[in-house]
């Protein structure tokens, strides 16, 4: 009975290359042995056999250096007794020879097949198994012969001794006494047991050989032996098949000439000579042989030399495995491969060929892509090494690279676009098509290139143009919508267009240009459009309707394209002219109140010259006839309220001038709660948002306070039967779109005042009005309708602007506008109202086109104790001044004056008077001629109209007597 061989043995794997290393680890495996190692060189294995003593080792014969794996194999035979399986490329004589000393357990020639392999492992198993089982039994029988003839060795001497005392007392040698039968059956004994060991070890060789025949009989190889004659002497059934008989017993004592074979017979024959004259085996050559049917294949063989008991040759064992099907797969893989090849040296297309992330072979396409001109220069280069740092997503190439090969296998296949860079450093886009090639030692893929440079271009200046049409599409200002040119039905919207709709746009698509206008207009407004696109009619006006029904005012453009799909549309282009109407209607505003300006500073210069006198002629009465004190404070009273009335004129027409300095606001604000909370009815309620850190503003904290003042009492006015009064204050920058949309704006940091009520509003048709002077829906006793128009001057004399908002019987809301102060500004300290002034004989030029104020002023300057020095125009006084050149201490002169202005007066008299001081009276001055006089030394100005005290004080500044009065 056949002995199975261990269930698990420990074999030790030397092998220099991972991938073969590899595949032997998993046949071992797959079998159910332990496997030690790899080891990479003699010196590893020798160190992991001690370490775990291996049954048996497979080492290659190249293992580390070239011959240290047959090194190996001897001191692993020599020290630790293990024997050896060679791994080997070579069958040459010299190192057979060498290789004998080890006693291999046989030879497995590369490259092999799984099943080579696998029989090679199992064939070295068994034999190991057998000569263990032949070891231990010639081990149990030496032992047991080493102990009988020990025995035997005891008893000869006694034995010998009984003989010669029997001789000597005449007794025949067979006449033997009990003890002596005794004894002689003890000899017999002893020599049955040595028969029946040599029977049991008999019985062990059967079984051993029985254990052979079993392994020859089922190896999946054909294995034959012949005689020194190269007879057969035996075979197992695989060979015998082959040979055309049904068993082995057939083909006993046959030769080659009787075989299938005769063709090959005699070149078998003379291998089988080599083999047995040489005493060397011939392993792994590859011959061919005709089957019985006249078939030829092709075999691997091998043949080995047997030897008798004193060591000669007495026949030869071979072993052959039919490799037709790989024969022929290696041709029909060379064909592939010439035609591989010849496809991959015509392609168009890059091809290259990457193992263990690098590339090992290329086309020409593919070096002229890389502007490369040998193989040298591409093979063993990583990725990497042909790619930019970075890739356009902004990953590593180096990492980006490791991830789409891991997916070509994962997936079968992986196509991509990559860019790589010429020689010369040019990246370029490639489509790459990354593919594994099926080999279970090899890790391959067949990559492709195509560039795509010149299409990624062409894609990107396509893109781009279609990324500018819908950006300007998109992001156009106007609203554009594309219609069908026979039903009129929107078949696009733009952004624009979905905002000044307040629609969706899918609730646009569909609809019919008609709908979008009014009702009553929208068959006429198509029809212009349709005119307009046909005929090229520049820009028509229409109204178009938002969601909410208001209608907005736009001009329309448009014209007809054709898509791709041929189907002709109207390209129609809407812009919101909303803004425009409201600056159209805000510049026309701004025009009528300059000219009602320019009207109200003409009235007011008039309206000085007649109030002048009257002021200045009140106090010289109120001395001369004291008994009419009453009804000279009469005339006195109203003058100064016409006065009052003629500077808000004068406010409104040009501004005010005043003393500037930083202005905290909230103060301002702060001081206007408590006159609102203290004076206003209390079904008033005041509500304030004030921002932290409010801004400073440049300002006459008196004139912004008669803002405040005059918008709060606007608001109460506008709740008789009370309501809410919100004071709101802001930083807000003002930038150039929202400047441009302003009347009298200009961009940069402001602080915004907001003056909000509850009130009955302002009809729209009066919105345009509320800032003309006079006009007032108010009672006659309620008020004069300067308010607002004051409160516009000043804020405009501070580089400001004012903006309402007002819905009837919803309120309205006014909103100041106050530049914001520089951090360089500075402020100006206010100055003190002088005492009245007398004089001590002064000579005092005063020049005047008006007679009533010239002869006004000269009885005051009398009254003061001045020398008057009268003249009607600058001509005059001119010669009045050169006249009373010495003694002339100081001139008054007015601005506007037939013949010569003022402005001219004082350039020629500072040509022979340059020290002489000049004040300008006047009601009011433009800022060309304020520069003007500064340039000549003309800082000083006595408003008109003006009374005695106002005089007097001007001239008490301009004799040096006192503080500086208020700049012209």
């Amino acid at each position: 009975m056949n002995q199975a061989p261990p269930l698990s043995l420990r074999i030790l794997v030397g092998v220099n290359e991972a991938t073969v290393a590899l595949e032997i680890e998993a046949c071992i495996r797959a079998m159910g042995h332990l496997v030690i190692g790899p080891a990479n060189t003699g010196e590893l294995a020798l160190q992991l056999a001690e370490r775990d003593r291996p049954d048996f080792a497979l080492v290659d014969f190249n293992l580390g250096a070239a011959g240290d794996g047959l090194e190996t194999a001897a001191l692993l035979r020599s020290r630790l007794d293990v024997p050896v399986l060679f791994l080997t490329t070579t069958t040459d004589d010299t190192f057979l020879e060498r290789s004998l000393s080890t006693s291999p357990l046989g030879y497995l020639v590369r490259p092999f097949s799984k099943t080579e392999l696998h029989a090679a492992i199992k064939l070295s198993i068994h034999r190991l198994a057998f000569d263990r089982q032949r070891h231990q039994h010639v081990r149990q029988l030496e032992a047991r012969l080493t102990e009988r003839t020990a025995a035997l060795e005891e008893e000869v001497p006694r034995l010998s001794q009984e003989d010669e005392r029997h001789r000597s007392a005449g007794l025949p040698p067979d006449n033997t006494s009990p003890r002596d039968v005794q004894k002689t059956g003890q000899v017999e004994h002893w020599q049955l047991d040595l028969v029946a060991g040599r029977r049991q070890a008999e019985k062990v060789a059967q079984n051993s050989l029985e254990l052979l025949q079993s392994v020859v009989e089922n190896a999946p190889v054909r294995v034959f032996w012949k005689d020194k004659d190269l007879r057969y002497l035996g075979c197992n059934s695989w060979f015998a098949r082959d040979a055309g008989f049904t068993s082995p017993a057939e083909i006993v004592g046959k030769t080659d000439f009787e075989m299938g074979w005769k063709a090959q017979a005699e070149a078998y024959r003379a291998d089988d000579r080599a083999v047995m004259e040489g005493g060397v085996t011939k392993l792994g050559y590859e011959e061919p042989q005709t089957t019985p049917s006249g078939n030829l294949i092709w075999l691997r063989t091998s043949k080995v030399p047997l030897h008798g008991e004193g060591g000669q040759i007495t026949g030869i064992l071979g072993i052959y495995d039919d490799i037709t099907a790989r024969k022929q797969a290696e041709q029909a893989l060379r064909e592939s491969e010439q035609r591989f090849r010849r496809l991959f040296e015509d392609s168009a297309d890059a091809i290259l060929l990457f193992e263990n992330d690098r590339f090992i072979d290329c086309n020409a396409a593919a070096l002229a892509m890389l502007q490369m001109t040998d193989l040298s220069q591409i093979r063993g280069a990583p990725p990497r090494a042909l790619s930019p740092e970075f890739q356009p997503d902004g990953r590593r190439s180096e990492e980006k690279a490791v991830e789409v090969i891991a997916e070509a296998f994962e997936k079968g296949s992986n196509l991509f676009e990559w860019v790589h860079v010429r020689s010369n450093g040019e990246p370029f886009t490639a489509e790459v098509l990354l593919t594994p090639i099926q080999d279970p030692n090899r890790r391959l893929l067949h990559v492709v290139w195509r560039d795509i440079t010149e299409r990624k271009r062409a894609e990107n200046e396509l893109r781009e143009t279609h990324d500018r049409l819908a950006t300007l599409f998109e992001g156009a200002r106007d609203a554009i919508f594309i219609a069908d040119e026979q039903s009129g039905l929107i078949l696009d919207a733009n952004a624009a267009a979905c905002d000044l709709l307040a629609l969706t746009r899918d609730k646009i698509l569909g609809r019919c240009l008609a709908d979008l206008h009014p009702p009553d207009k929208a068959a006429f407004y198509l029809e212009q459009m349709r005119e307009l696109a046909t005929r090229g009619i520049r820009v028509v006006e229409a109204e178009v309707l938002r969601s909410d029904g208001r209608p907005i005012p736009v001009e329309i453009t448009a014209g007809v394209g054709t898509l791709a799909t041929g189907r002709r549309v109207i390209q129609g282009f809407f812009r919101d002219v909303t803004e425009r109407k409201q600056l159209q209607s805000q510049m026309m505003r701004r025009q009528r109140l300059e000219s009602i300006g320019t009207l109200a500073g003409g009235v007011a210069h008039d309206l000085n010259n007649a109030l002048a006198p009257i002021l200045l002629v009140t106090e010289m009465l109120r001395s001369q006839y004291p008994d009419e004190n009453e009804m000279i404070g009469i005339v006195a009273t109203s003058t100064r309220r016409a006065t009052e009335m003629v500077k808000q004129l004068l406010t409104f027409a040009r501004g005010v001038e005043g003393e500037r300095q930083n202005l905290q606001t909230i103060h301002l604000l702060r001081e206007m709660e408590k006159i609102i909370k203290s004076t206003f009815p209390k079904n008033i309620q005041l509500r304030t948002t004030y921002t932290k850190e409010l801004r400073t503003v440049l300002g006459d904290a008196t004139q912004l306070h008669q803002v405040l003042l005059n918008l709060c009492v606007n608001a109460r006015d506008a709740m008789p039967l009370g309501g809410t009064l919100t004071l709101e204050a802001e930083n807000q920058v003002v930038d150039q779109t929202t400047a441009a949309k302003m009347t009298d704006a200009n961009p940069g940091p402001h602080v915004v005042w907001r003056i909000k009520d509850t009130g009955i509003g302002i009809p729209a048709e009066n919105l345009d009005r509320i800032f003309d002077p006079f006009f007032t829906t108010k009672a006659p006793e309620m008020g004069t309708g300067l308010g607002l128009s004051t409160a516009l001057g000043i804020v405009r004399s501070h580089g400001g602007f004012l903006q309402v908002r007002s819905t009837p019987n919803q309120g309205t809301t006014f909103a100041v506008y106050l530049p914001t102060a520089a951090p360089t500004d500075s402020s100006v300290p206010a100055s003190d109202p002088q005492s009245l002034y007398r004089g001590n004989g002064e000579m005092i030029l005063l020049v005047d086109d008006e007679a009533s104020v010239r002869l006004a002023a000269q009885n005051v300057l009398q009254r003061l104790n001045f020398t008057p020095l009268i003249a009607s125009d600058g001509l005059e006084g001119l010669a009045r001044a050169a006249e009373h050149a010495k003694d002339l201490r100081a001139v008054i002169t007015d601005q506007h004056m037939p013949h010569m202005d003022g402005l001219n007066f004082v350039r020629v008299l500072r040509r022979f008077l340059p020290d002489v001081p000049v004040a300008v009276a006047s009601g009011r001055l433009e800022p060309a001629s304020v520069e003007e006089y500064h340039s000549l030394g003309v800082r000083m100005r006595l408003d008109k109209p003006f009374s005695e005290p106002d005089l007097a004080q001007l001239l008490s500044r301009l004799l040096g007597r006192g503080a500086s009065p208020t700049g012209v």
